[in-house]
Formats: structure tokens, sequence, C-alpha cells
């Protein structure tokens, strides 16, 4: 019960913040109205959804009406559902990715053929018009290394015009492979804000990042940090629209072994419980998805990786007027 209460107190508080920008008010029903599917209208109202189709996308042309609606059709379904989604009890059978499923992909968001870039299911990601994206703007962020540039590599054979900037703070994982003129390591990892943690991990904010490189536009955000997306991706999405990644390739965990993190079942603190019945919940991972809507983005892919994580991968097609 304190769980729920917990869940209709976010939303309310989430809906009424957002009311202001809703011209058919805060809710979940959708307009009775036919609306406008139009780049140069607003055609999101009544949904998570708000705002024009970005005109500095490299591919707004290919947003045609019906697609746009389909789009939004989709949203509307999205809103009248999340309650009865959130409000369902996780059985120990269903424990792993049941409750991943607040994250509809809408495929219709991706004008372009959805391609795998990398190795296997599960670790590669799945891209849209990557090769398009690149011809816009090559760069590309990558959070998290470990020393595995296997991702890197793979999008630098594909596509020879990327340039990849890695972050990771956790370690000296300096890259001397083949690439070695494309690939840029950078011992920094993002968070909320600029400090030194007490491991003496430097971390920076996503504005840190775009001073220190120029402000470039950046075609694609690959992000797996192990639990840390949770803190990454509201600073991400602070900034102005046309400083938003295009793409963002996200692994979403719901379990952490990085201790660190007050959620993480090996921290000796967490009251959540174990690694599969605690966690974060699944009204936590509707506000995320939730924050991913309201920023402008729509899921093109989701793929479940782990036992407690799946891979997720958006596009930005929508910005505030």
């Amino acid at each position: 019960m304190v769980v729920r209460h917990s869940l209709f107190c976010l939303l309310n508080l989430y809906f009424v913040h957002t009311s202001a920008f809703l011209s058919t008010g805060a809710g979940l029903t959708p307009p009775k109205r036919r609306v406008p599917y139009s780049a140069s209208k607003l055609h999101t109202k009544g949904t998570t959804l708000h705002g024009k189709v970005c005109k500095h996308l490299p591919f707004v042309s290919k947003f045609t009406p019906d697609r746009l609606a389909v789009i939004h059709k989709k949203a509307q379904k999205w809103d009248r559902e999340i309650f009865s989604m959130v409000d369902v009890g996780i059985s120990r059978r269903e424990a792993r990715h049941e409750r991943f499923r607040v994250f509809n992909v809408v495929k219709e968001a991706c004008p372009y053929t959805i391609e795998r870039v990398g190795a296997g299911y599960g670790e590669g990601k799945m891209l849209c018009g990557i090769d398009d994206i690149l011809k816009a703007s090559p760069t590309v962020l990558s959070l998290g290394s470990d020393g595995d540039y296997t991702f890197e590599e793979s999008l630098l054979e594909n596509f020879p015009q990327a340039l990849v900037h890695t972050y990771d703070c956790t370690g000296d994982f300096e890259y001397s492979g083949m690439h070695k003129r494309k690939v840029m390591f950078h011992r920094q990892c993002l968070g909320s804000k600029a400090h030194r943690n007490a491991l003496g991990w430097n971390f920076i904010t996503y504005d840190n990042l775009l001073e220190q490189l120029g402000r470039p536009y950046i075609a694609l955000l690959k992000m797996d940090i192990e639990g840390y997306e949770y803190e990454v991706l509201p600073s991400v999405l602070e900034v102005e629209d046309a400083a938003m990644p295009l793409q963002i390739a996200v692994e979403v965990h719901y379990a952490t072994s990085m201790k660190e993190l007050s959620w993480s079942y090996k921290n000796l603190k967490n009251t959540r419980g174990d690694r599969i019945r605690g966690g974060k919940s699944i009204a936590e991972l509707a506000l995320l998805h939730m924050l991913m809507l309201r920023k402008g983005y729509i899921l093109i892919s989701r793929e479940d990786n782990c036992s407690t994580c799946s891979e997720l991968v958006y596009m930005k097609i929508f910005c505030s007027e």
C-alpha cells in the first residue's frame, strides 16, 4: 500500500506540473476532436507528448501526417493504460523482465530501417538511420567502457565517418586499437552535478561535456552505466532541445551491483529487497519513460538483456515550442 500510495502521489505531482503545457488539461483522457498532425502545428495535445517535430532533424520531411497520426495514437494508448500497467504485482516467475512492459515501442518513429550495430542480441544497439544521422553530425558519445570497445569498433567499421568520445571514470581504459584516430577516451563520468566522489571518480554534467567538446550536435548517445542512468538521463535532458542527442541507446536496470547507489542490492543500507524482488519499481520505470516522452523522445526499440536490464533506443522527434 505504501508503494501504491507513493506511485499515485508521484504521478499526481507529475501531471500537476505538466498541465500547463497541455491545452486539453492534465490527465489520461484523449481529446475528442481530431488533432492536426503537422510539423508546423502543435499536434500532440492531450498526451504525455507535447510540442512540434524538431526543425533541426536531418529527416524532418519524412514525418508525414500518417506517420505522426500513428505515433500520437500509440501515445494516447500508453496514457490510458499506464495506471493498470503499474498497478500489478510482480510474481517470481515474471520478475526478470515483466516490469519493463511499461516501455512501449513505436517503430513508426523511425523513418528508416532499424539496424543492429555491434555484437548479438542484447549486446549490440538497434539504431535508426545511423548512416544519414552521422552525415548530419559525426559525434557519438559512449558512456561506460570498462575497457571494452566492441561497440565503438563495430560502429567505425561500418560507419567510418563517426567520431567517438568514450567516457569512463572508473579506470584507465585508453583506447589503442586500429581506430585510434577516431576514438577518444575521457577518464570522466556523467552525473547530476560536477564532483569527485569518495572513490576519486571524477563526475561532470552533460552541459560540462558539451562545453569541453565545443558544443557539437550529438548524433548518438550510447549508455551502459550499470544503474547510473537514472542520474545521468535527467542531466542530459536539462539542456535545450538542439543540444540533446538525436538518438539515445541506454541499458536500463531495475537492479544493480553498484553498491554506491542507494537502491543497489549490495548497498548495506538498501531497504528495497534482494536482486529479484527489490530495485527499481514498475512505477519508477514508468516515470523514467514519462520523462523521455515529455522531452520529445520516442522509444523505437526494446531488447530485454540480462535478467534485470533491458536495451532501449529512443529517437528525439519533438521539440518544445
